[in-house]
């Protein structure tokens, strides 16, 4: 069983890449997963990038009307892959994969650090169960406080 830090972790590598498919972003991001899912082997490094390319076509075809649930599919997929991924390997391995999807998604995606009791993420985050979602900005300190937010200042439009 994977660490509930390692799973979220998973989430957000999942939500990162199905988020990037279609903009500038997904060349670099797209590389730098293949080479973490297939840390060198060139037989997963090729069903790596037909399994990345596949999902960007999905999303690329899926009516506007269709877009967001098959956006939650290909996001449940890619989760579901790296979380396999990450069960095959040795406690050792494991450590060094986390890291390095961690360095990932803070390259490609904010900022994402997996300790482990907690994983930080910077950058805007989205989090999505079932049928609802959430879109955190900021939050620091202790307990995260859900109220109305600030008016912002005019010169920030």
């Amino acid at each position: 069983m994977l660490d509930p830090t390692v799973l979220t972790l998973a989430s957000s590598g999942a939500t990162a890449l199905v988020t990037a498919a279609g903009t500038d972003a997904w060349s670099g991001l797209r590389t730098a997963f293949v080479r973490w899912v297939a840390r060198g082997g060139p037989q997963a490094e090729g069903e790596a990038e037909d399994r990345l390319d596949h999902t960007a076509n999905v999303l690329r075809a899926a009516a506007a009307e269709e877009l967001g649930r098959v956006r939650l599919q290909e996001e449940a997929v890619w989760r579901d892959r790296i979380e396999t991924a990450l069960r095959a390997l040795d406690e050792t391995q494991r450590a060094e994969a986390v890291e390095g999807l961690g360095k990932l998604l803070a390259e490609f995606a904010g900022t994402a650090t997996a300790r482990p009791a907690s994983v930080e993420i910077g950058g805007d985050v989205s989090v999505r169960t079932g049928h609802s979602s959430i879109a955190i900005g900021v939050i620091s300190g202790g307990q995260p406080q859900i109220g109305t937010p600030r008016k912002p200042d005019p010169a920030q439009g």
